[in-house]
């Protein structure tokens, strides 16, 4: 007589429990953004896709526009969403260029107008 199904996964269960684990590969931690949880893509710096979505937005291009984060990790594309969801003119003077949002993680008015005209121009 053959062996119960009972016994062959129970023999399957020891035989599995008997293995001897592999060694992890451990693979350098991937940089994500901060707010969609998406890699990072590295590009050179003469690359020509500029607004490639999963780019990380520059450090410093936030840091003048009046950003106090130390370090924001976000790409282009959550830039891209937020600023064109949430941006707004500073004031009710039409002649104002002043187009500012509130920046995700420290929340101060960041000066957004030229990437607000280029995001509605540009093809993402």
């Amino acid at each position: 007589m053959g062996k119960t199904r009972a016994a062959k996964r129970r023999a399957k269960r020891a035989a599995a429990k008997a293995k001897v684990p592999t060694a992890k590969v451990h693979k350098p931690k991937e940089e994500l953004c901060e707010i969609c949880a998406h890699p990072f893509k590295n590009l050179g710096p003469d690359a020509d896709d500029k607004w490639n979505i999963h780019t990380r937005v520059p450090v410093d291009d936030w840091k003048w526009r009046g950003c106090k984060c130390p370090d924001p990790k976000w790409c282009m594309g959550c830039s891209r969403r937020i600023i064109l969801g949430e941006a707004k003119r500073c004031c009710l003077d039409p002649r104002c260029g002043r187009i500012v949002l509130p920046c995700p993680w420290c929340r101060v008015d960041v000066n957004v107008p030229d990437l607000f005209h280029d995001f509605i121009n540009c093809d993402l």
